[in-house]
């Protein structure tokens, strides 16, 4: 690949992150849900953090990474009646960040969840082109591990500790924490904390260690909206019951969580100069269809309707296409400039 400038390089990237967020906090909800949510949750976000929030998170994991150390990736939204296996928002996203992390650094990475949610995340694996094995093997290529986390707190403390040891960083994605006003709630209000593990407290040990934190979410309860849970409280209805009290380092907003970490992996893929980094729109469906296969369902509709969020595969798959072309063409602009019928100048 041909080099560029710096400053034309800087500029470029800069205009690419502010592209890939701008697309990443597109908001969509089928009719009957709760709209006009993540405009303002996004505009908080960037408020505090004064750059597109997808970049400035990866380029923080790209340089804990390369550090040294294990990279956990946290998923999994669990609800005794509508989501006994999960839902389709999550186990993608996870996969797909885990996917950018191994295959551009050779990173281990350990995806958890609850022990309900595996069967989800292990398919999504595969239709990823992932192995999952022992996290005492890792690294190895194109090799990731899959382990439940706690839901009891006592056992989430205890499991959380030997983590953060060799920790690299700490990822959440659509993942629910503890709410102000006590318990873990669903963005309508029910309690679930007696199903969902404990992954906030593997957050705070990071963060009291020194590790990169990074929460991911669209409604409001998940971990990491404590830095904006003022606007959870003024956007959503339940938001005084729901907002999450856990905060990360980093956090990012997306029209759903499984974009905010596709969005992370396109910044990684411009970072790295390798547009493989990121999948497809054929790679998007088959996650999907793996992770209803398993178990998994639509948020929205409760069923394994191949949906995300209340969208059809089609249009995620679209919007996977969308975020892999804006790359590819930032990519594309620091080859060496071609004569327009082919020859090089």
């Amino acid at each position: 690949m041909g080099r560029m400038p710096q400053e034309v390089l800087a500029s470029d990237l800069s205009s690419l992150a502010e592209s890939i967020d701008r697309l990443m906090a597109i908001e969509f909800r089928p009719g009957g849900a709760p709209h006009g949510i993540i405009e303002p949750l996004y505009r908080a976000a960037r408020a505090l953090a004064k750059e597109p929030l997808a970049f400035l998170a990866a380029t923080q994991l790209r340089a804990a990474v390369e550090a040294g150390g294990m990279a956990y990736i946290a998923t999994g939204h669990v609800h005794p009646v509508a989501l006994p296996a999960g839902e389709t928002d999550g186990p993608p996203g996870a996969v797909v960040l885990a996917r950018a992390l191994i295959l551009g650094q050779g990173a281990p990475v350990t995806i958890l969840c609850e022990e309900a949610v595996i069967p989800a995340v292990r398919g999504t694996c595969s239709a990823a082109g992932l192995v999952v094995r022992p996290r005492e093997q890792l690294p190895l290529p194109r090799s990731v591990a899959v382990e439940a986390f706690p839901v009891e707190p006592d056992r989430a403390a205890e499991m959380a500790r030997d983590l953060v040891v060799n920790a690299a960083a700490v990822v959440t994605i659509e993942k629910i924490g503890p709410a102000f006003a006590g318990g873990h709630r669903t963005a309508s209000g029910t309690d679930v904390s007696a199903d969902v593990a404990k992954v906030d407290v593997l957050v705070e040990q990071a963060r009291a260690a020194g590790r990169l934190t990074i929460g991911i979410g669209d409604v409001g309860n998940e971990i990491g909206m404590a830095a904006i849970a003022d606007t959870v409280y003024e956007t959503l209805a339940a938001g005084r019951q729901v907002a999450c009290k856990t905060e990360t380092d980093y956090l990012i907003v997306g029209g759903c969580s499984n974009w905010g970490a596709y969005a992370m992996a396109a910044a990684l893929a411009a970072l790295s100069g390798d547009i493989e980094l990121l999948h497809d729109g054929e790679m998007e469906r088959a996650m999907i269809a793996a992770c209803c296969a398993a178990g998994a369902v639509d948020g929205f509709s409760a069923a394994p309707t191949l949906e995300v969020d209340g969208g059809g595969w089609p249009f995620h798959a679209a919007f996977v296409e969308l975020l892999r072309g804006i790359v590819k063409l930032s990519l594309d602009r620091r080859k060496p400039p071609r004569h327009r019928f082919g020859t090089t100048t």
